[in-house]
């Protein structure tokens, strides 16, 4: 076990002693029933709610004991007591872990009722409710929803707690969230710049001025209405932060900024990005990664890395000149990004690799395998599979394939100046002109 691990466990072990103890010292001083004991057994359901073990079962099991909880007669916990609210967030919480996010959004809004009853109008803890039934409202989906009780929670919370106070950012930053999700891009990075700016201004957070997930947001929101430049300057900022690495932002950042710079056509910045982050160190790490799979967010992580190893496979295989030195690194992005995802995309980029390096037999099986998975078939990677074949002397499937790649360029309004590039190539290497197939 590593010792994260263990310390995590030793430290969790301590406190369910101590949470055992203070529930026996208040059953004997309240009762069995009383709200202090059951109190106790609330904290102990949360202590095993936020240190695992993180699976459904476990998860489960958790949703049946605050039930439970939530199901003492009235004489033992009133309608409002603190632990009855307590277990009814908990719960929803719980609910939103696994996906049962209609459910977590009818606790939350029975929660807010009990506490509209319990305290006056715009009290701080109505307000917490309120941001967190948002919370669970964008999970389900309604994110018009979320930003109503959003708006309102922000404009109550600056007047209540100040603009800096950390569940005023939070609900801000939720806000931009809301609007994010509903491509209402140019408000969301409004949103997000004051949050920066109230953070940095702020002497709460003298220690942390920069919170790098609303860079990360931001960024996105400004390649999204095409500010590119404004874009690169804040993913860079996600991509360099050493607290990010080897995580789900980073590499869905990492993917954004390339993209970003891609759209600017800063091609040798882009090979440069790639070549500085995607080492060979850095792919040994991801490979050990594959088999660990305990990284934050790793589904998440891999897709994007996944994403990102196939476009820097394809950059590097089909740059400008011949470089075997740049191919076998294509070979090993567009490898590794197939193990992380069998994409057809991420095979056909694998292919071009293999294709540019030689290993013709290879890319022909790795092209068919893309093709395979394609409704339809692709078209689009045509003229380097028929190159391959005519390569290995078969001659007649490469007739084939350049007639099939030849009708999907000419269907295009727009050609791709790299497709382009490797369509005349294809015709050089077969000699003939284009569509005309006599010398095959």
């Amino acid at each position: 076990m590593p010792k994260r691990t263990a310390n995590r466990w030793r430290k969790k072990t301590e406190l369910l002693q101590l949470l055992k103890e203070w529930e026996a010292i208040a059953t004997e001083l309240y009762g069995e029933n009383s709200e202090a004991a059951w109190q106790a057994r609330l904290f102990t359901i949360n202590t095993d709610w936020k240190s695992g073990p993180f699976t459904k079962e476990a998860r489960e099991t958790i949703v049946e004991r605050l039930t439970d909880i939530l199901e003492q007669p009235a004489q033992d916990l009133s309608p409002g007591s603190g632990v009855r609210c307590e277990a009814m967030q908990l719960k929803a919480f719980v609910l939103n872990d696994l996906r049962r996010h209609d459910e977590a959004v009818s606790l939350h809004r029975e929660l807010v009722a009990e506490l509209e009853k319990r305290y006056p109008e715009n009290h701080d803890r109505i307000l917490h409710g309120r941001h967190d039934l948002a919370f669970a409202l964008m999970n389900a989906g309604k994110e018009a929803d979320a930003e109503d009780i959003l708006r309102s929670v922000v404009a109550q919370s600056k007047n209540l707690l100040g603009e800096d106070h950390p569940r005023t950012l939070s609900a801000l930053r939720q806000l931009g969230r809301a609007l994010f999700r509903q491509r209402k891009l140019t408000e969301a990075a409004e949103i997000y710049e004051d949050a920066i700016l109230i953070r940095k201004n702020s002497p709460l957070y003298v220690s942390q001025p920069i919170d790098i997930r609303d860079y990360g947001t931001l960024g996105t929101c400004y390649a999204g209405t095409e500010q590119f430049s404004k874009a690169e300057k804040y993913l860079r900022a996600v991509v360099e932060n050493p607290g990010v690495k080897k995580s789900a932002r980073f590499s869905l950042a990492l993917n954004n900024y390339v993209a970003c710079l891609q759209k600017q056509r800063k091609f040798d910045q882009v090979l440069a990005t790639i070549e500085q982050y995607l080492t060979r160190e850095f792919l040994l790490e991801i490979e050990k990664v594959l088999d660990e799979r305990d990284i934050e967010h790793v589904d998440v992580f891999l897709r994007n890395m996944g994403k990102l190893l196939s476009k820097g496979a394809w950059d590097l295989a089909v740059g400008e000149g011949v470089s075997p030195e740049r191919w076998l690194l294509a070979i090993a992005y567009g490898e590794l990004a197939t193990k992380l995802k069998e994409d057809p995309g991420h095979l056909n980029n694998y292919g071009v690799a293999l294709f540019q390096n030689g290993d013709y037999v290879k890319a022909i099986d790795v092209f068919e395998k893309a093709d395979s998975m394609i409704e339809g078939g692709d078209r689009e990677h045509r003229m380097f599979l028929a190159m391959a074949h005519w390569h290995v002397g078969n001659h007649k499937e490469a007739r084939k394939f350049y007639e099939q790649g030849f009708c999907w360029q000419e269907e295009q309004n727009e050609l791709d100046e790299v497709l382009q590039r490797f369509s005349k190539m294809a015709e050089e290497l077969m000699e003939f002109e284009p569509g005309v197939n006599s010398k095959l």
